[in-house]
C-alpha cells in the first residue's frame, strides 16, 4: 500500500468497517489491517475496491468468538510486524479488540480495563475509587436468585435503574419505583437481541440534567472537548416511548458553547481527567454522560471509548469544523487533530422519529431537508419501505443537524426542522406478533 507522508507512521488494527475512518487511516497509516465482522459484510456495504489498500483484511463470524479472533491475531503475529494500535469505534467490537489489543500489544494496557469500558460494574468501581461522584449500585448475578433481590432492594434508595452490566443506547433499561417492585422487574426485563450478556446491574436513580462529554485525546492531551445537553434524559425517552406519548418525544442534543459555560467545562474537564486515569483512556475518542445536579455537582453515568452513537458524529464534525473519522485517523497515528474554522457558533442534533410502528410511506427528500433554513447535515438511516418496530426508542430513521450564531436562532432552527419535516408510516403494514 503507499505510504503517504505526515508526522509519525503506525500500524493500526481496525475493527468493523467505516468508510471515512479506513480512508483517513489508509491515507496515514503505514499498515492497516482490517477486521470485519458477518454484520459489516451482509449489511454495511463495505468498499471491497477500496479494501484492497488495506494489508490483509480478515473475515470473523462476531468479535465474540475468541477462537477466530486468536487466529486473526496468531496471522498478524506471524507477519513479524509491531502494531501501534487496535482501533474499536463501536460497543459490538469492544470486547474483541481488548482480546486483540492483550495479544498483539501485551503489556501495554491493563487487562481488566479492557472490560471496564463494557461492564459498567467494573467501571463504576474504577471510576468512584479514584475519586469520582456516581450512583450507588448492586451487581444482579445470573441466574437470579430471589434472595439476593431482597438485599439489593434494602440496600439502595428509590428509585432505581435496572439495566444490562453491558448495556447501550439506553436498551432493556426500566426506572422501577420501589422496593416490592424490583424483584418483577427484574424477572420482566427483556434482554435485547443486541447484548449478549444476562448480567444485570441496579443503580440508584440520579435527578439532573443529563449531558455528554466528547473528546479526543492524543498521548493524554486534549485534542477536542465538548460538552452537549440531551433535550431529554434518555430514560425520559424511553418511559414517554413505553406511555405511548411519542408526541412528547424529542430526542436529541445540542452543543454548550464553553464560552456561555466556562465553570461548568472546569467541572467536566477534572471528572474527566479522574475517569481517563482510573480506566487507561490516554489516546483516542472517548463518550462520557454526566448528570448535572442542581447544585452544579457533576454525577459520572458511563464512558465509552468512542464517538456518541446516532447523530453524534455528525454533531462533533460541525463543532470541529472537519470530519471527526478523519481526527480519530489523525490520533491514531499519533499526529495531532486540531479543530478548524466552524460554520457557526452553536450546534444542535436530534433524531427525526416515526410518529408511531409501522412502514414507511413518507420520508423527506434531501431536497425538503435543504430547503429548511438552519439545517446543516442529516443522515439517513431508513428509507420508504422500512419497518419501525418500535422496540426500543434507539431504532433511528433520520439525524438532522442545524447550526445558528446564537441560542434563540437555534431554537427556533430546531423547531423550524421539527415542523417541517415528518415521517409517515402505515400502522397497518408494520410488524404483528
Amino acid at each position: 500500500m503507499s505510504v503517504a507522508t505526515h508526522e509519525k507512521q503506525s500500524t493500526i488494527v481496525l475493527c468493523k468497517w467505516q468508510p471515512d475512518l479506513f480512508r483517513h487511516l489508509t491515507e496515514l497509516a503505514e499498515r492497516v489491517y482490517v477486521v470485519l465482522d458477518e454484520f459489516d459484510v451482509t449489511r454495511m456495504n463495505p468498499d471491497w475496491a477500496a479494501l484492497t489498500r488495506a494489508d490483509k483484511v480478515y473475515r470473523i463470524s462476531n468479535f465474540n468468538s475468541l477462537e477466530e479472533l486468536g487466529t486473526v491475531a496468531a496471522d498478524i503475529l506471524s507477519r513479524r510486524v509491531n502494531v501501534d494500535r487496535v482501533l474499536s469505534f463501536t460497543e459490538f467490537s469492544q470486547f474483541g479488540a481488548g482480546y486483540l489489543d492483550l495479544l498483539l500489544r501485551p503489556g501495554y494496557a491493563d487487562p481488566t480495563d479492557h472490560v471496564a469500558i463494557r461492564d459498567k460494574r467494573l467501571m463504576k468501581e474504577k471510576v468512584t475509587a479514584a475519586g469520582a461522584m456516581a450512583a450507588r449500585f448492586r451487581s444482579v448475578s445470573h441466574p437470579v436468585d430471589p434472595e439476593d433481590i431482597g438485599s439489593i432492594a434494602a440496600d439502595l434508595a428509590f428509585p432505581v435503574v435496572l439495566k444490562p452490566a453491558v448495556g447501550f443506547s439506553t436498551m432493556s433499561t426500566v426506572k422501577v419505583e420501589s422496593p416490592e417492585d424490583l424483584e418483577q422487574a427484574v424477572r420482566d426485563i427483556a434482554i435485547a437481541p443486541e447484548i449478549r450478556s444476562p448480567q444485570l446491574m441496579v443503580e440508584e436513580f440520579v435527578r439532573g440534567r443529563e449531558l455528554h462529554v466528547d473528546s479526543l485525546w492524543l498521548d493524554g492531551e486534549e485534542q477536542m472537548f465538548l460538552v452537549s445537553s440531551y433535550e431529554q434524559p434518555r430514560l425520559s425517552v424511553i418511559e414517554r416511548w413505553r406511555a405511548g406519548e411519542r408526541d412528547l418525544m424529542v430526542d436529541g442534543s445540542s452543543v454548550i458553547a464553553e464560552q456561555d459555560a466556562p465553570a461548568l467545562y472546569e467541572r467536566a474537564r477534572e471528572l474527566q481527567r479522574i475517569v481517563n486515569t482510573a480506566l487507561g483512556i490516554d489516546n483516542g475518542a472517548s463518550h462520557m454522560e454526566v448528570f448535572e445536579q442542581a447544585d452544579g455537582t457533576l454525577v459520572f453515568s458511563e464512558v465509552a471509548t468512542r464517538f456518541p452513537g446516532a447523530w453524534g458524529p455528525d454533531l462533533l464534525s460541525q463543532y470541529s469544523g472537519r470530519s471527526v473519522w478523519k481526527s480519530l485517523a489523525q490520533v491514531s497515528t499519533g499526529n495531532p487533530a486540531p479543530s478548524e474554522e466552524r460554520s457557526h457558533r452553536y450546534f444542535a442534533s436530534f433524531d427525526l422519529k416515526a410518529p408511531g410502528p409501522g412502514r414507511i410511506t413518507a420520508i423527506p427528500s434531501d431536497k425538503e431537508i435543504e430547503a429548511v433554513d438552519g439545517v446543516l447535515k442529516w443522515t439517513r438511516i431508513r428509507r420508504v419501505g422500512d419497518v419501525v418496530t418500535f422496540d426500543h426508542p434507539s431504532e433511528w430513521c433520520l439525524f438532522v443537524t442545524v447550526g445558528a450564531n446564537s441560542p434563540e436562532e437555534l431554537e427556533k432552527a430546531l423547531l423550524r426542522a421539527r415542523e417541517s419535516l415528518r415521517i409517515e408510516v402505515d400502522g397497518n403494514d408494520g410488524p404483528t406478533g
